[in-house]
């Protein structure tokens, strides 16, 4: 699909092919390389209270370059450069006064973190997101922590838990 400057694409028709062209647009060339992967839970997860929890991103959509593990639920770099990821993770049933992060992690330490509060007893999504550098072999994954006072669940459907990403840039 060749793109111009002026041709906008709405959300339900933007595919893999697409992105790749258009991002191939952007960053200049055909011989851009870009790779793309989507994990989500494949099975039931909860995220315990006041813990750090890996998210268990046991299955894919699409893994371009086979970067993404899904026994260690993280994405492994072959070639250096700025990815755009994105996390995002549904929490089931969480109490009023609570808060949820979605933790984007590199080599296992905190890189992007998003938080919400809740205001109202009732299931929350969170969603970070953002650019970051991997060099050969460095790894990022998502993981999860609340304050809820229990341990909650995450929603599993592939639509409301998955982390993503493209790159290199």
């Amino acid at each position: 699909m060749a793109l111009t400057q002026h041709q906008a694409l709405t959300g339900a028709e933007l595919h893999v092919p697409q992105v790749h062209d258009l991002l191939r647009h952007i960053i200049g060339g055909a011989d851009a390389r870009l790779n793309v992967f989507r994990a989500y839970c494949g099975g039931a997860q909860n995220i315990n209270n006041v813990t750090d929890t890996p998210v268990q991103l046991s299955a894919v959509d699409f893994n371009t370059d086979g970067g993404f593990n899904t026994g260690t639920y993280l994405y492994t770099a072959a070639v250096a450069g700025y990815r755009f990821v994105v996390g995002q993770l549904r929490y089931n049933n969480i109490p009023n006064a609570s808060f949820m992060d979605v933790l984007i992690k590199k080599n296992g330490a905190d890189e992007i973190v998003a938080r919400i509060t809740s205001g109202v007893a009732q299931d929350h999504t969170v969603v970070a997101a953002g650019l970051i550098y991997l060099a050969v072999g460095d790894t990022c994954g998502m993981s999860a922590y609340q304050s809820s006072g229990g341990a909650r669940a995450v929603d599993i459907t592939r639509t409301q838990t998955f982390f993503c990403g493209i790159g290199p840039f």
